[in-house]
This record gives C-alpha cells, structure tokens and sequence, in this order.
C-alpha cells in the first residue's frame, strides 16, 4: 500500500492486485485532487476499507487471494453505504449485474480512459453529497423497500447498460487473440 496525495476532492482506495493499474488510477486520481491509496490485494483492501471513512472504493473484480465479489460483500458488511467501483479486465454481462445486485456504485471495464475513471468517482463523490438525505429516507421508508431504490434504479441500469453496450468492442480488441474474423479486418 502507497500513498498519493492530491489538493482536495476526497479519498480514494484502489485494490488491485496489478501494480501498474494501482498507479496508474493514483496517478490519474491525484491530477483531478482526490487523495489516493492503494492496497495490492483483496485481503489488504478489505482491512484498509474497514479502517478508514473512503469517498469511494475502486476494487477489481479478479484477484488471487480474494475475489472482487467477496471483497464488496465484506466492505459492505463493515460499511453498508460505502461507494464501491468494479474494475475488471473480465467484463461480462453476469459479473457486471452480480456486482450491480451486490451494491456496486458502478462497473468499469478493463481498459478504461482516465476520463472514464474520473467522471465515474466524480459523478460518486457528486452522490456522496446526498448521502445524509439518503440514509434518511432509507431509514424512514415504507415496508415496500427504500423509496429511493426504485426511483434509481432505471438510471443505474441505464448507466450500466450504456456502458456495457460500448464495452465488448474495447476488450475484444484488447483480449482476443487468432483469426481476426471479417468485422475486424
């Protein structure tokens, strides 16, 4: 775990078990002001999320000791509300919505650009600012569930499918491998 620092904006962890993407989100966190760290495992980012307040907590989704999965359901064990990213190489449709079910914020797909990666914490650290508000009418809400579940649940989806749909041509030109096939020619 390293620390970068940056002028304001808030905090940030990064778990990845990949030095070079840890950096580099770091790196490209602290241009826009945010204060970033990060922790080179699962195991190690878990401890890191339980010991401090976090605006937002990116976690990938594949790592060796832990998976990304499992790391989100014990962050949010310590921490119900805590913003969570998903970044993975491995996107697909059923770990994109598992993450999404579990109360993953949203899902970025390996490779992702640094404007990806800022307007994602940016429009979580916007969210964060409604938090107070949030905690408040999930607390106050009917017995058909949190009020504002429903009411953000087609933006998310939207969110997320817009995001997915642009997805498969980036990492198929990224992970695969062979005959390129006619639409790539």
């Amino acid at each position: 775990m390293d620390r970068v620092e940056g002028q304001a904006g808030g905090k940030v962890l990064v778990i990845d078990d990949e030095r070079t993407v840890c950096l580099a989100c770091t790196r490209i966190l602290q241009e826009e002001g945010y204060d970033a760290e990060y922790a080179l495992s699962g195991r190690e980012g878990v401890a890191r999320a339980a010991e401090g307040h976090w605006d937002v907590v990116l976690l990938d989704l594949k790592m060796p000791e832990i998976s990304g999965i499992e790391a989100l359901a014990q962050i949010h064990r310590a921490h119900p509300e805590q913003p969570v990213i998903m970044i993975t190489g491995y996107a697909t449709i059923q770990t994109s919505i598992e993450a999404i079910k579990r109360g993953a914020f949203d899902y970025l797909p390996k490779p992702f650009s640094p404007e990806e990666l800022t307007l994602s914490v940016r429009r979580r650290s916007r969210t964060n600012a409604c938090a107070p508000r949030t905690t408040t009418l999930r607390n106050g809400s009917t017995a058909r569930g949190p009020a504002l579940r429903s009411s953000a649940a087609p933006e998310l989806w939207h969110r997320f499918f817009l995001r997915f749909r642009r997805s498969p041509r980036r990492i198929s030109r990224s992970w695969s491998t062979g005959n390129p096939g006619p639409e790539r020619s």
